[in-house]
């Protein structure tokens, strides 16, 4: 812990030269091994998956207690928002299955509970979600569901080369998704199915931008382009590649990249591909945020520690 936070600091005085004066606090902690986090939208709260079950908290390091999700294999938390009845909510996945938990409201916890599963099969690869409900991505197939996971739609034709290979991301209405496979990416939609002109493995959607990073496993390269293919910004993160994230309410993405034993969280300038900030980590952490643009949580192998911008 002390390391980690002479480290934090270090990497805050090397920033000071930024244009930016916005540092880091750390509001909280909470001892667990998660197995993913969803923060809501006030910073405040959020939810983390655990090994066989699922729990509350909040980002001042309270626990809340268990909410068993049902299915089978450990439960991951792959993304909390708000549905369009007003409800929070959490997508969680199973073996084979994924789960929205209902946050509902009020008191120090919530009384959350199941608020809808279905079993999508074996096929099951992964699955984000949009303020329509989440998007599955299924062997060669994408399904579009509500937030009671009743199918919408469904795209297959023409990804028959695209059924276990690469990434997917998504705009945040669900009307769009990208899906990065075989060393293309195409735009598909329940109307729509796009080969783009682009190419990558690992592909994450701006939000402040409208524009596709992409890069490849191992990689030191970033590239942010628009879904048109228009190149905005190449960056070299200076290492390998762990993790991009983007920092929805915010101008930045989130990028980890490994520095030889330890690991350093670049703050990039997401219409820019500028480097605002380079926080050294003593070990891999996990980055999820909210989407107030200002807080921040790294999961580490056993705490999550919850930091919020100045």
């Amino acid at each position: 812990m002390t390391r980690f936070l002479l480290l934090l600091a270090a990497g805050l005085a090397t920033a000071a030269c930024s244009p930016l004066d916005d540092s880091l606090d750390r509001i909280g902690t909470v001892h667990l091994r998660s197995t993913g986090v969803a923060l809501f939208a006030d910073g405040d709260r959020g939810h983390a998956g655990m090994l066989g079950s699922t729990c509350e908290l909040r980002t001042g390091g309270a626990i809340g207690g268990d909410v068993p999700v049902g299915g089978s294999g450990r439960p991951e938390i792959l993304g909390g928002g708000t549905a369009e009845d007003g409800d929070e909510v959490v997508l969680a996945r199973t073996r084979g299955a994924v789960h929205i938990l209902s946050a509902g409201s009020g008191g120090m916890f919530s009384s959350t509970s199941v608020r809808a599963a279905a079993d999508i099969g074996p096929d099951l690869s992964g699955a984000v979600l949009t303020s329509q409900g989440p998007i599955v991505r299924a062997g060669c197939e994408l399904l579009w569901l509500d937030h009671d996971l009743v199918e919408r739609d469904r795209v297959a034709a023409g990804l028959e080369d695209a059924c276990d290979e690469g990434s997917f991301t998504a705009v945040p209405s669900g009307e769009v998704a990208y899906l990065a496979t075989g060393g293309q990416v195409f735009a598909v939609g329940p109307d729509r199915l796009d080969a783009l002109d682009l190419a990558g493995t690992d592909i994450t959607y701006s939000t402040a931008t409208d524009a596709l990073v992409l890069t490849d496993p191992g990689s030191r390269e970033l590239t942010a382009t628009t879904p048109s293919g228009e190149l905005l910004w190449t960056l070299d993160a200076g290492g390998p590649i762990v993790q991009v994230h983007d920092f929805e309410g915010s101008d930045y993405l989130l990028v980890t990249v490994e520095e030889g034993y330890t690991y350093d969280l670049l703050m990039i300038d997401a219409p820019t591909g500028e480097i605002h900030r380079a926080i050294p980590l003593p070990n891999r952490a996990q980055v999820y945020t909210s989407s107030d643009g200002r807080t921040m949580a790294l999961a580490r192998p056993n705490m999550t520690q919850f930091f919020r911008l100045r």
